[in-house]
């Protein structure tokens, strides 16, 4: 596993507070330089930039690893003839608002049921400038009509805005809010947006077991889009290590089997 992004929340603090303790003993007097406030910035941006360059170039060397033993081809810069079936999906107004994938993984038999996997990259305004978050897509080809669906996680805000969020995702997806009455859906812990009126012939007892395991167990909560014949999975603001990237293509392949039987 990368060290760096297993202990980047580490990193940064101890980070911080070395930059703080450099501050106060200041042993090069930069607080009587003119422009020191920009001087401060600047190595902020050095730093973050650094970060940044030597993550995405782990990351790439450890897909690259990752794809030869397990007979990918891994494909840093894909072609758009190559992730066009990503972006037939609603979910990238959302994990892909720069309209860009990338790290694209895929498999070397097109009869293992194995998905498309890629990275999604959106970008938002902050108070520090810009936020860049990517996902990490699975992507499974199905080819036959099956019914629109979108299944969205629910975050802590939705405690208190969760109508308002409910009415924001089904104008995105372009689907209605729907509630399960014959089936023990969690709606607690997930939206669920179509317009198929019997949804609930398809979304087996099974599958929302399933979902129901990963709540009991307290694993994070993830998102589930069909677009009519083809489904993503994808944990939100999450690329995988390559690590968790079997955890997470066994949990997707199991629920995937439990929907297209």
């Amino acid at each position: 596993m990368n060290f760096i992004e297993r202990h980047k929340s580490k990193l940064l603090i101890l980070y911080i507070v070395s930059f703080v303790l450099f501050l106060v003993r200041d042993p090069f007097n930069i607080s009587k330089i003119e422009n020191a406030p920009f001087l401060i910035i600047l190595v902020h941006m050095i730093v973050y930039f650094i970060y940044r360059y030597i993550i995405n170039k782990k990351r790439e060397a450890d897909l690259e690893e990752y794809a030869e033993k397990n007979n990918f081809d891994f494909y840093k810069e894909p072609n758009e003839e190559q992730i066009s079936l990503f972006k037939e999906f609603s979910s990238n107004k959302i994990i892909n608002n720069k309209d860009k994938f990338f790290n694209l993984l895929v498999s070397q038999d097109n009869n293992d049921g194995r998905p498309l996997i890629a990275a999604g990259h959106s970008e938002f305004a902050s108070n520090n400038g810009s936020d860049h978050r990517y996902t990490q897509v699975f992507l499974y080809k199905h080819n036959n009509e099956i019914p629109r669906f979108c299944i969205q996680k629910k975050n802590i805000t939705d405690i208190f805005i969760g109508h308002i969020n409910e009415r924001r995702h089904s104008n995105i997806y372009e689907l209605d809010i729907y509630k399960f009455k014959d089936k023990k859906f969690p709606h607690n812990k997930y939206y669920f947006l179509t317009k198929d009126t019997n949804i609930e012939n398809f979304i087996s007892s099974e599958f929302i077991k399933l979902l129901e395991t990963g709540i009991k167990r307290k694993k994070s909560l993830i998102n589930i889009e069909s677009n009519g014949k083809n489904i993503i999975f994808y944990k939100q603001w999450s690329r995988h290590t390559t690590e968790s990237m079997d955890y997470y293509l066994n949990l997707f392949n199991v629920l995937k089997e439990s929907l297209l039987k």
